[in-house]
């Protein structure tokens, strides 16, 4: 009967347990959609408020144009008026009046091109200045975007193991990598990041002894003696964990 009763109080807390598992999930899920959502409107926004922008830039870009437009019409219109005046005044004397005009339409060019190229400065001017704020403002987006993302990412990675109490790190091609570090440096060998009881990343680490100064007369450099490394364990500052590192697989670990 006690038999009984244990099993049916361990079905009770495991069904429990799943119960709040399925609860979590859900409410954690419906957080991540909610991150993502408000990710996506912030961005929606950011890109609806730059459109403004460029509309508003390109609205007094055309007004400027406009005005200079004005005053060059007015310039050239006040230019004309002295051409008219001098082709009156060409019967009293043509000979001086042909070099005057001459030099009055030469003038003319010359501040038609000076116009003409200032205009043309202000408009580059102008155009690489709206083209360096519009990649200005869509590169803050998308950085706040990417670290939306970022953080929707790691709240996923950490929720997924709320439950997870152990992790097993397959050192896959490890003499391969041991014979790199034997002959390139000193370089640790690191896990992958895991996540464990809804704490922050970690990394295992494998560092190898530094290998002794060669001497050299030495036919050949040392190297470590067998079992002479450390294994680290990474993890945040400030953070206290107490764990069981087990080395090997099956009976022999």
């Amino acid at each position: 009967r006690l038999r009984s009763e244990l099993s049916a109080a361990l079905a009770d807390a495991s069904a429990r347990q799943s119960t709040a598992t399925e609860e979590l999930r859900g409410a954690l899920a419906a957080e991540a959609q909610r991150l993502a959502e408000a990710a996506e409107r912030q961005a929606s926004e950011a890109e609806t408020r730059c459109k403004g922008e460029l509309s508003a830039s390109e609205t007094r870009l055309t007004s400027e144009l406009q005005d200079m437009a004005n005053r060059l019409s007015m310039r050239c219109e006040v230019l004309q008026g002295g051409l008219d005046s001098l082709a009156g005044d060409l019967d009293h004397a043509k000979a001086t009046l042909e070099s005057q005009q001459q030099e009055h339409a030469q003038r003319f060019k010359a501040d038609l091109q000076a116009l003409q190229d200032e205009l043309q400065d202000e408009l580059r001017t102008s155009l690489r200045r709206v083209e360096e704020e519009e990649k200005r403002h869509f590169e803050e987006v998308e950085r706040e975007a990417q670290a939306q993302l970022e953080a929707l990412k790691v709240t996923t990675q950490v929720a997924e193991n709320v439950f997870t109490r152990s992790v097993v790190w397959q050192a896959r091609g490890f003499k391969t990598r041991l014979h790199s570090n034997l002959h390139e440096g000193d370089q640790p060998i690191l896990s992958p990041g895991f996540y464990l009881s809804a704490l922050p990343e970690m990394r295992m680490e494998i560092q190898l002894a530094s290998r002794d100064d060669t001497p050299e007369s030495a036919l050949a450099p040392s190297l470590p003696l067998p079992g002479s490394c450390s294994v680290g364990l990474w993890a945040p500052p400030g953070l206290r964990v107490v764990f069981r590192l087990t080395l090997g697989e099956g009976s022999a670990a």
